[in-house]
């Protein structure tokens, strides 16, 4: 369980979901492009000398780590950006038909973790793309298998609009929103 860090444990909000989400992007990232430059130093030094000064293999290795990085970054916001659009889509449909703010209504309840499950609220950002869901609001759910991925599930949650919402994820996290769902009386 993450807990949001601040000076005064403020509540959870859609946006910081969304940081933490960015976050871990540009962690990877920053891993990945740090891999990538010491990778380049240690190859230029090892072997570059008659062609590299050791000057353009410093730099030669900074150009790697800002390009992995940027790179990854931009990748893994390409890739997730369905689920983020889905994310602030659903949150906004929840709070428009249900009348409440998603901010009020964490602060209210005193939520300031990115994965929280009571019974009336499912919130993760635990090896899925970002649901916040609350039960009032989502009239049922059907489990697909993806025969490619072992480790993915889907999951077509209805509103009580009759809207279809597909949820893909890690196989755990989705068998986790599958069980609260079930779960009619909540924790």
């Amino acid at each position: 369980m993450i807990l949001i860090q601040g000076k005064n444990e403020s509540s959870l909000t859609k946006w910081t979901l969304l940081k933490k989400f960015v976050l871990q992007a540009m962690i990877i990232g920053v891993c990945v492009g740090a891999a990538l430059g010491l990778f380049t130093l240690a190859f230029g030094f090892l072997y570059g000398d008659s062609v590299l000064s050791p000057t353009e293999t410093v730099l030669l290795a900074l150009f790697t780590f800002v390009l992995g990085w940027g790179l990854i970054v931009v990748i893994l916001s390409i890739v997730f950006l369905p689920a983020i659009v889905r994310f602030f889509r659903l949150v906004t449909a929840q709070e428009k038909y249900l009348n409440f703010s998603f901010c009020e209504e964490m602060r209210s309840l005193g939520i300031n973790r990115l994965s929280y499950e009571s019974s009336d609220w499912f919130v993760s950002l635990d090896q899925t793309p970002l649901i916040a869901l609350n039960r009032k609001f989502i009239t049922q759910a059907e489990e697909q298998k993806l025969p490619m991925s072992p480790f993915e599930l889907k999951v077509i949650l209805t509103d009580i609009n009759g809207r279809e919402w597909k949820m893909r994820g890690h196989h755990s996290s989705m068998v986790k929103l599958e069980e609260w769902l079930s779960n009619k009386s909540g924790h």
